[in-house]
């Protein structure tokens, strides 16, 4: 590293560490930082090093000093005023991971462990093969890339519904045991390919499926995307039940959400019997804000009944919402409330049934074919089964919902309303 180079990482590592010169071990971080970038990509190298660099000349651009020339005090006032800028907290966030691994890693070496180790607990038992002992050729009903967060959980729901599921995970089994004797750096960089620095670009839409979000307490939805944007956002085959507050909710949304096969039900009810309670209980809200931003999302095959409130609504919402083939069934106020004044929604082939109202439509809405617009008495009798037995029990083997053909399906065959 170049002089220059040196000075940056010494006065970044002093400021993130707050460090007064009186522990000897930070002293010997920058060269440890030093170590961890040479271990990265070269772009991210550069990235981080540049970053470093955007630091230092805020702090010159500041205070006409750079940060290994300032005293403790300084250089936390330098921070605080970075951290406290939007557009600059990230540079200060990317920092932190490499600087904090060097600094834990040098402060083990430097003081060892301290206090009396606990001994590790025991792994359970996992079926590991390395991939030169995996047979070339093998069949498995689930195969699922990765054992992270998500990974893990997905393998575990496909094995317990009697899938022979096979994970696939890049690197070495690392036992409990063996992690815990390792330095902060070595496990980073064991753990992780390219030491957690590799970069992925763009922006990749989540898809949420078959999931069953229910019983939430204490004002929560069963499921929220809101208060923030993205595009490429999908839900599907998901069950939204019994939750305080609503069963989908984009408030302050502002990107399109996709949402079809998925139902709410049995939202914003006191379960809980808390004091103050206060769930909104609609099946999907699809709006919300002061103003509500305008997305245009859209509701396909989707089915919200028996909710306190109202089975779909554009809660203020004045995008170009598209619902078709949803229903709505016995929820206490309106089926469909789309009345938002200056709103685009279209509202197609939908069905209300038993609900406290149909539908409430405003002048910019655009409804056709929906069972309000076809005329005549949608009621109970009207359709083969109101038992949502079916629908709301055990998920079929590949994880999919499963089938209620009768649930809320016109008597007569009109080609309304979701089918299940």
């Amino acid at each position: 590293m170049s002089r220059d180079g040196s000075r940056t990482a010494s006065g970044l590592v002093a400021a993130l560490l707050a460090d007064d010169g009186t522990r000897p071990w930070t002293a010997t971080v920058p060269r440890r930082l030093d170590d961890v970038l040479a271990s990265m990509p070269a772009p991210a190298r550069a990235g981080l090093r540049g970053a470093a660099a955007a630091v230092d000349a805020y702090a010159l651009a500041r205070t006409g000093r750079r940060l290994a020339a300032l005293g403790t005090g300084e250089r936390e006032r330098v921070m605080a005023a970075l951290g406290a800028r939007p557009a600059l907290a990230p540079v200060l966030d990317l920092l932190k991971v490499p600087v904090l691994l060097a600094a834990g890693t040098e402060r083990m070496l430097h003081e060892g462990a301290r206090g009396p180790l606990l001994a590790p607990p025991d792994d359970p038992p996992l079926d590991c093969v390395p991939a030169e002992e995996w047979p070339a050729r093998t069949t498995a009903d689930a195969v699922v890339i990765g054992s992270g967060a998500g990974g893990a959980m997905a393998a575990r729901t496909l094995a317990r519904a009697g899938l022979r599921t096979v994970v696939l995970e890049e690197g070495h089994h690392h036992t409990t045991a063996s992690f815990g004797r390792r330095a902060p750096l070595d496990r980073f960089a064991e753990l992780y390919r390219d030491g957690g620095a590799t970069v992925a670009a763009g922006r990749p839409p989540p898809l949420l499926p078959t999931a069953d979000p229910r019983k939430n307490g204490e004002s929560a939805d069963g499921l929220a995307i809101k208060e923030g944007s993205g595009t490429g956002n999908v839900v599907r085959g998901a069950r939204l039940w019994n939750n305080v507050d609503d069963g989908f909710d984009a408030w302050k949304f502002t990107s399109p959400v996709l949402i079809e096969n998925t139902i709410a039900y049995g939202n914003g009810f006191n379960r809980w019997n808390f004091p103050d309670f206060a769930g909104d209980g609609n099946g999907f809200k699809l709006g919300g804000g002061t103003p509500a931003p305008a997305a245009a999302h859209t509701l396909r095959t989707t089915m919200a009944f028996r909710n306190a409130a109202k089975g779909i609504t554009d809660n203020g919402n004045p995008g170009a919402i598209a619902v078709s083939r949803s229903t709505t069934f016995r929820n206490k106020e309106t089926g469909f409330d789309f009345d938002t004044a200056s709103a685009r929604a279209t509202l197609t082939a939908n069905l209300s049934v038993a609900d406290g109202r149909p539908a409430t439509v405003g002048s910019g809405t655009v409804a056709s074919g929906n069972s309000w617009n076809l005329g005549g008495t949608w009621g109970e009798s009207s359709v083969r089964s109101t038992d949502p037995s079916t629908l709301t029990g055990p998920r079929a083997p590949d994880g999919s919902l499963p089938s209620a053909p009768a649930f809320l399906t016109p008597r007569d065959g009109t080609p309304v309303g979701a089918r299940m």
